[in-house]
């Protein structure tokens, strides 16, 4: 799929045609525009009950690569059948265990460790690292 040909923005919001990829690139200062966006965007795709669990699940995901992986990264989101994926990369040094990383709770006083987690919690996650980065994609299942 191609990027979308035009766009409306609303503030900090951007609705894309739906059918299309929406693709962001952020850093800190640029978290709270890309919710906004993923927020239209899925629900322009049609995300109904699951629009909180997507919005969360990118949300975490590109915190995290701000976090972890080098101060920003890209996201891109888009629709197949009954599936609203979210790919969020990163250029930082990779991540040690991705199969095990976020797959247990953390202790209830830990600081930090809880957004893998939550992101898996209500997404499947697949994680493709490596020491010139990290590529995320959360699949977050909708109704037809």
């Amino acid at each position: 799929m191609g990027e979308p040909s035009r766009s409306t923005s609303h503030a900090t919001r951007t609705v894309r045609i739906p059918g299309r990829v929406l693709a962001e690139s952020f850093d800190i200062d640029g978290l709270v525009r890309v919710r906004s966006a993923v927020a239209a965007y899925a629900e322009a795709l049609g995300a109904g009950a699951a629009l909180d669990d997507i919005v969360l699940t990118a949300y975490e995901l590109c915190s995290n690569a701000v976090k972890y992986g080098g101060g920003s990264g890209r996201l891109r989101m888009w629709r197949e059948g009954n599936k609203i994926l979210c790919r969020v990369s990163d250029s930082g040094l990779g991540m040690a265990d991705p199969d095990g990383r976020g797959v247990e709770s953390p202790a209830p006083f830990a600081i930090g460790g809880r957004g893998l987690w939550i992101a898996r919690s209500l997404a499947h996650i697949d994680i493709e690292t490596g020491p010139h980065g990290t590529t995320v994609t959360a699949a977050v299942t909708v109704q037809p």
